[in-house]
């Protein structure tokens, strides 16, 4: 199986990054909620959406990222670029330690 940080580490540029959420992407599936180590999400039951209530505890490993049917989430570094989807899904594993896209060579 692949391994999701649970620590923030201190020597990557990554930590400079937040996860953001399209809240019109979002259709409230819940995958983020299942694999945040942090237990950072929680279900809007009545919007149908997913919220960040403790993301002060993102170790920005991108789990979430990856995970995400809708392309909802996604980085974004202290200027405001971002980093879309399919880019992190180039670079992080999904849970089963695989790369959910195929790398051109």
């Amino acid at each position: 199986m692949g391994s999701t940080p649970i620590y923030k580490s201190g020597l990557h540029q990554d930590r400079f990054l937040k996860v953001a959420l399209d809240e019109e992407k979002c259709k409230g599936a819940g995958f983020c909620q299942q694999v945040c180590p942090k237990n950072c999400y929680e279900l809007d039951r009545i919007r149908h959406i997913a919220i960040m209530p403790r993301s002060d505890r993102c170790v920005q490993c991108g789990a979430c990222i990856v995970q995400c049917p809708y392309d909802a989430l996604y980085f974004e570094d202290p200027e405001g670029k971002m980093v879309l989807p399919e880019t992190v899904r180039r670079f992080k594993l999904n849970l089963l330690g695989k790369r959910p896209v195929k790398m051109k060579v």
